[in-house]
């Protein structure tokens, strides 16, 4: 999973807000996922998660799930409101 243009807004709001934007995101993750589902982070804006499922199509769901919930959030922190994006691909 990627987060769209984290490099713009790093570069606009500085990496305070950057890594705000980061934790933010996990905690989401962590709520998100299930407590035996493991959740990385895979470097610069992208994270990783590995899901313990049976059914193809429950790992899809969830995907779109976690993107809608983003979508629908509003970062703010410092006076600064970001909503952002991501793209999940995944591997069955």
């Amino acid at each position: 999973m990627g987060i769209h243009h984290f490099k713009e807004i790093n570069d606009r709001f500085r990496h305070a807000f950057g890594d705000f934007v980061l934790k933010s995101l996990a905690e989401l993750l962590i709520t998100t996922i299930r407590g035996y589902d493991l959740l990385a982070r895979y470097g610069g804006e992208k994270f990783v998660f590995l899901v313990r499922e049976e059914r193809e199509v429950a790992v899809g769901e969830l995907a779109y799930r976690i993107c809608d919930e983003i979508r629908n959030r509003v970062c703010e922190h410092a006076g600064i409101r970001v909503q952002i994006t991501v793209s999940i691909g995944y591997h069955w």
